[in-house]
């Protein structure tokens, strides 16, 4: 009685014509899956608990986001060898607008519509696209040091994400509404 012993050995071990029984064999691959479910479980509640908060608290979340990007931009664009400040730091906020307009347009209302294991993945998974890309942007701004060809990608990069993400919305339409969206936020 082995916990660890090949899942699938009493089934090859079961003779031909006669019924098959389970045998207690391969129980630790169970107790193994169960314990490796529970931080993507937590994830996912962790998922739902922020975007049940951020319905609640809509103009809060705008406000402190926004905040929060307009001092990413100010520390990022501080270091005298940067040209174009100003147009860094607008530069900055516009890299950021796009993860919140996925997340505030597709990923929230998503969840709060269908809570599922597919549409807390969707959330992970847009919000880690977008977040990727955002990055990437700056890791490459931060090379070139200039805050106007910052301004330049950024409003591409806010370009292409609202069509993705206006795409995003009318592909699932028979969940995701700009109707539904209102009633998500309470507006």
């Amino acid at each position: 009685m082995s916990a660890f012993s090949p899942i699938w050995k009493d089934i090859d071990d079961t003779k031909q014509g006669t019924p098959y029984v389970v045998d207690s064999d391969g129980w630790g691959w169970f107790a193994l899956f169960i314990f490796i479910s529970i931080p993507f479980l937590m994830i996912g509640g962790a998922v739902l608990q922020t975007s049940y908060w951020i319905c609640q608290h809509l103009i809060l979340s705008i406000i402190v986001y926004l905040a929060v990007s307009f001092i990413i931009g100010v520390i990022f664009y501080f270091r005298n060898s940067v040209k174009h400040r100003i147009c860094g730091i607008i530069a900055s906020v516009i890299s950021m607008v796009p993860l919140g307009l996925g997340v505030f347009l597709y990923a929230i209302p998503y969840v709060m519509l269908d809570d599922s294991f597919s549409s807390i993945f969707d959330w992970i998974l847009v919000a880690a696209l977008l977040f990727g890309v955002m990055y990437f942007i700056f890791s490459i701004c931060n090379l070139l040091k200039n805050g106007l060809t910052h301004l330049i990608i950024a409003i591409v990069f806010l370009a292409i994400s609202c069509f993705f993400i206006f795409g995003l919305i009318s592909s699932e339409s028979d969940i995701i509404t700009w109707e539904a969206i209102k009633r998500v936020y309470g507006t």
